[in-house]
């Protein structure tokens, strides 16, 4: 949530959402009745995982009793977020021998009635992830102008990625993953290569800066 607020400080919109937990379900349950009198769908995110595990989405007021169940069973609290329909894009940003460098976007294309959750971007289950995103040479720049100026707003060091999602009034902030994958499965790895820098000299970069921060 915090990132959310630092970004926005910096003028990027960023979608209206609420921090809930189970240890208070009437105050997380006031909350979400509340978000979803406003927005037609909600998106539930654990604040402290990743790869998109435990993703939730509601999009009636009955859907909102099993995701208070959820939320109570794993005692972690969750980012409720105003659902924004449009593109989803990623874009990495690099610390290079240049300087910062945002990397080529990638786009992720979801079958109807998926989501982007583990299976689908880890297993490859109802979603394709296009690098270089087809999308207009000005959405992505955009992108990837919002991609330097989260890294820089957050004081993100050697590479961060940033999604964000293009929505019918423009580009929407969603969050900045300040560590990433590197596997196969990755974003990184695809936008290095679509950029047509090697892994090996990325790493190299990269434990180049690990030491000189270590020295400082």
């Amino acid at each position: 949530m915090r990132a959310r607020e630092i970004v926005s400080a910096q003028g990027v919109r960023v979608a209206e959402a609420r921090v809930v937990e189970g240890r208070d379900i009437a105050r997380a349950r006031a909350s979400l009745l509340d978000l979803l009198g406003r927005h037609p769908r909600l998106v539930l995110k654990p604040v402290a995982d990743g790869s998109s595990m435990g993703l939730q989405f509601v999009g009636d007021r009955s859907e909102i009793e099993p995701a208070l169940r959820r939320l109570k069973d794993e005692a972690q609290p969750y980012l409720a977020e105003a659902f924004i329909a449009g593109t989803e894009l990623t874009v990495g940003v690099i610390d290079h021998e240049e300087g910062l460098r945002a990397l080529p976007c990638s786009e992720i294309r979801v079958q109807a009635g998926r989501s982007f959750g583990y299976t689908a971007k880890y297993l490859g289950q109802g979603a394709r992830e296009i690098t270089p995103a087809e999308v207009a040479p000005e959405v992505s720049e955009k992108a990837q102008e919002l991609g330097l100026r989260a890294h820089r707003a957050l004081g993100c060091f050697g590479y961060s990625r940033t999604d964000l999602i293009v929505g019918a009034d423009g580009l929407v902030y969603l969050e900045t993953n300040t560590l990433p994958g590197l596997t196969r499965a990755s974003f990184i790895p695809q936008q290095l290569e679509a950029a047509h820098i090697p892994m090996r000299s990325f790493l190299a970069r990269q434990l180049a800066l690990a030491r000189r921060r270590a020295q400082a």
